[in-house]
């Protein structure tokens, strides 16, 4: 994938923020609560706690994680990979709670 386009952070920011939220979706429909950690440790410790497919919920957070502090902070644009990885976690991470949710 090329480097996005104008402002690849924010870009990269809001997939990072969709993923969080498909997190908290998730977690308050399968254990009736959420996240609340500055550092989103409870919230990947949660989302391990959903079934099916927690753990793989919870590394595709830890992937956009890893992100967030560059995307938000970073003086340096985001890679076109890093923007790659991003949106496809973002996107299984919404569909994980798409999933959650509709059950």
């Amino acid at each position: 994938m090329a480097d996005p386009p104008g402002f690849p952070n924010s870009i990269v920011s809001n997939y990072i923020n969709a993923g969080i939220a498909a997190c908290d979706a998730a977690c308050c429909k399968a254990l009736g609560r959420y996240g609340q950690g500055e550092g989103h440790d409870q919230a990947i410790q949660l989302i391990e706690q959903v079934e099916p497919d927690g753990q793989d919920a919870a590394r595709r957070l830890e992937r956009l994680l890893v992100l967030k502090y560059d995307a938000i902070h970073g003086f340096q644009p985001i890679s076109g990979a890093h923007a790659k990885t991003a949106l496809t976690s973002a996107r299984e991470m919404v569909a994980f709670a798409e999933r959650v949710v509709q059950r």
